[in-house]
């Protein structure tokens, strides 16, 4: 085998592990449960709807300048859903 096919063949990250949704309600639909968030923190609506298999819902607030502006996560278990450095964070468990 040569260099250049063991290059091609390396992993270059993790694969996002996220399914992300155009709306709320699907991202919903896909994880079996639902979320209630506030239409908008800061001034900013949702625009990020995503699961993790079937045990976590997130949604995400960016602002026009695609900074986030907050995180919102609701999951199945015990175990902190929460994440570092986040300027809102609202966590709920099942």
């Amino acid at each position: 085998m040569s260099n250049d096919v063991a290059e091609q063949e390396k992993p270059i990250g993790m694969p996002n592990p996220f399914t992300d949704h155009a709306t709320l309600e699907a991202a919903e639909k896909e994880v079996g449960f639902s979320i209630q968030i506030p239409d908008q923190i800061q001034g900013v609506a949702a625009s990020v709807f995503r699961n993790l298999s079937q045990e976590l819902l997130e949604v995400i607030y960016y602002d026009q300048g695609e900074q986030e502006v907050a995180r919102v996560r609701k999951g199945t278990g015990t175990e902190d859903i929460s994440v570092d450095e986040m300027i809102e964070l609202v966590s709920v468990v099942v």
